[in-house]
């Protein structure tokens, strides 16, 4: 296991806890509530998604079997189909919406390329290096 691999995983876990906490925060206040509806309801269908991901991440790389190898590639599928999807849901419509297009195109370019570890791992736990019982 490489230490950038652990360190990613490790910073990703900490947004993740972040983010939601922050979310949380921001709805305890009412200032969540500024947010499109339809965005809030991705985000609170999404949450328990990316909590999965973590999951995985765990599993790769403490090497140790979570669920089984057919779950993390039906679920390594979904995140692909998800990524793909996601460009059409209300949160990138949203952010169209409300960014100049220069940004939205970076703010899209860095979510991208700051999640390619993240699937990386997720296909080598899923397809390549799942733990087996011996």
């Amino acid at each position: 296991m490489s230490t950038f691999l652990f360190c990613y995983a490790l910073l990703i876990s900490g947004v993740f806890i972040v983010s939601s906490l922050g979310k949380l925060g921001m709805k305890l206040i009412g200032k969540y509530d500024m947010t499109p509806k339809a965005v809030q309801l991705e985000e609170l269908i999404t949450m328990p998604f990316v909590l999965i991901s973590v999951v995985g991440l765990y599993g790769y790389i403490q090497q140790v079997a979570i669920f089984s190898a057919v779950f993390w590639k039906i679920y390594f599928v979904l995140t692909i189909l998800q990524i793909i999807v996601a460009f059409w849901l209300p949160k990138q419509q949203f952010l169209k919406k409300e960014l100049p297009t220069k940004k939205f195109i970076v703010f899209n370019a860095l979510g991208t390329g700051i999640g390619i570890p993240l699937y990386y791992m997720l296909f080598n736990y899923a397809f390549v290096s799942f733990p087996t019982t011996s």
